[in-house]
């Protein structure tokens, strides 16, 4: 699972700005919690959530995969949305008009 994310915001948001924006940023379906941001340098901080992967967010990861998921079951998707799931970091890099990206760590 790589996960990136970007947002914009007015100025240099704070860490708590980024926790909220990360966790309720469209994940395509996967959902984020339990965030924490931490600033790292001046406009570099490093986050931590919880990741939940859903078959929704795997089909929309999967859409330009060369994976054929047409005769996966329930149970496949799962156990991949399982394996896809848990505790994430990221990277967010903010510049000056305040527009950020979150990067997978």
């Amino acid at each position: 699972m790589l996960a990136l994310l970007t947002g914009c915001g007015a100025g240099s948001p704070s860490g708590n700005d980024l926790t909220k924006e990360l966790q309720q940023g469209d994940w395509s379906g996967a959902r984020v919690s339990n965030v924490s941001c931490v600033q790292k340098e001046a406009r570099v901080f490093t986050c931590m959530g919880d990741y939940r992967a859903t078959r929704e967010s795997l089909e929309a990861n999967n859409s330009t995969a060369a994976v054929d998921s047409t005769e996966w079951t329930d149970e496949d998707w799962e156990a991949i949305a399982a394996g896809q799931s848990g505790r994430v970091s990221w990277e967010v890099t903010v510049d000056e008009s305040g527009k950020w990206i979150a990067r997978q760590t």
